[in-house]
């Protein structure tokens, strides 16, 4: 599996699938295949560099429409510009400083959200505004209105190589400001297929999300993932305490069959869920759970199961490597979070960087093919590439037997 067909790999999803449901937006009740995805991707790629815009560019982004962000993200993919998703629940201050450190040359948003951005910041930025360009004196306004976007000839991925930029994803580390880890295409690509091989992903598997598309748990687990597997989304609202109550609706409506959940969700389920529809349901339909993004305790791990009568899969992978490990249907055990995943290697270490025999706990170091580009801050001069055969000090504690964590 080598990294330099991914892009080959993108361009087959689209050949090969053309008629079957990719999308499933729960807000209109609508069925996208891969070929209206490839279709909008296309439109908005043409639009972004109708504008000016050039491959290896970034934009900003902060949408609460799943299906439009999403759109927007392949688009961004076929036309090789990065993207920096913007969470909305940051400050103010955050998201200037995301923009400004990142050297986004662009900001597509909405009118729900220019209270949070210090439009006078960014005069050098093209500022895209989905279906509303009103009441605005900047210069720099651009209105982006899907159904208006004009037909092109525009093929994806021309001039886009597996090396290229992906996107860039900002989290807070121990820093005071979020950090930004740079991805390429086949850092995602490639990792998401030995994943979806060891837990045998494939087309007839449909998730939910319900994280955040602004993050990587929304963004890479439960959207490229998917695509880059074959598989189909239910596109739904961002979790929340209150979603508890009806959870299980969008998964029974559009059938779905595997769940991607995150230990917070899980303890929530386990104190609100109170009907027998997700049980029954989960026992019937969901063939696995898969868990990840925190520690699962193991008593919640137990009881989960005990519940809604379906295995889970823990995994363990960081922002600036992806996934490393899994628990598969080969080998599943509570209180592991798996298997090294093929192409990467793993050791634990103590304090003094001296490896340690199994059973011994120090931190975990990895090397990875998939390991990110590297940290970039324009502000702070700082764009640390980092070799992918070099040792990536993950800073987590661990335990290692036999080859699992």
């Amino acid at each position: 599996m080598g990294k330099m067909d991914s892009i080959e790999w993108l361009k087959n999803i689209g050949k090969n699938n053309t008629d079957r449901i990719f999308l499933i937006d729960e807000q209109t009740n609508s069925e996208i295949t891969f070929e209206k995805v490839e279709e909008m991707g296309s439109k908005i790629a043409n639009f972004l560099l109708e504008l000016g815009f050039s491959k290896g560019d970034r934009i900003s982004v902060m949408l609460d429409e799943p299906l439009i962000l999403s759109y927007l993200y392949f688009g961004m993919l076929y036309s090789g510009i990065s993207v920096v998703p913007i969470n909305p629940i940051l400050t103010k201050e955050e998201i200037k400083h995301i923009i400004l450190s990142s050297k986004s040359k662009g900001i597509i948003t909405s009118k729900l959200f220019e209270d949070k951005f210090d439009f006078n910041c960014f005069e050098d930025n093209k500022i895209i505004f989905y279906n509303n360009s009103d009441q605005h004196n900047l210069e720099n306004i651009i209105e982006l209105n899907l159904e208006k976007l004009k037909k092109s000839d525009f093929i994806p991925f021309t001039n886009v190589t597996s090396e290229d930029e992906m996107v860039v994803i900002y989290t807070s580390g121990t820093t005071s400001q979020p950090k930004a880890v740079v991805h390429r295409i086949s850092d995602l690509v490639e990792n998401a297929r030995i994943f979806g091989k060891k837990l045998k992903i494939g087309k007839e598997q449909r998730f939910c999300n319900i994280l955040s598309l602004t993050y990587l748990g929304g963004y890479y687990n439960l959207l490229m993932l998917p695509f880059v597997l074959e598989s189909s989304v239910v596109l739904t609202h961002t979790f929340d305490p209150r979603s508890a109550i009806n959870f299980w609706e969008p998964i029974e409506k559009y059938n779905v069959n595997i769940l991607w959940l995150v230990p917070s969700i899980m303890s929530i389920l386990m104190e609100m869920d109170r009907s027998d529809t997700g049980k029954e349901y989960c026992k019937k339909n969901i063939q696995k759970i898969l868990v990840g993004t925190a520690p699962l305790p193991s008593e919640l791990h137990k009881k989960f199961e005990q519940k809604y009568g379906v295995k889970i899969f823990e995994n363990y992978g960081l922002s600036e490597t992806f996934f490393i490990s899994t628990n598969s249907d080969a080998r599943n055990e509570i209180e592991t979070v798996g298997e090294i995943l093929e192409q990467i290697s793993l050791k634990i270490v103590d304090k003094h960087g001296n490896s340690v025999s199994d059973g011994i706990e120090g931190e975990i170091l990895v090397k990875t093919p998939f390991l990110m580009k590297g940290h970039y801050d324009s502000l702070e001069n700082e764009n640390n590439q980092i070799p992918s055969d070099e040792w990536f000090e993950t800073g987590d504690i661990g335990i290692l037997k036999n080859s699992t964590l």
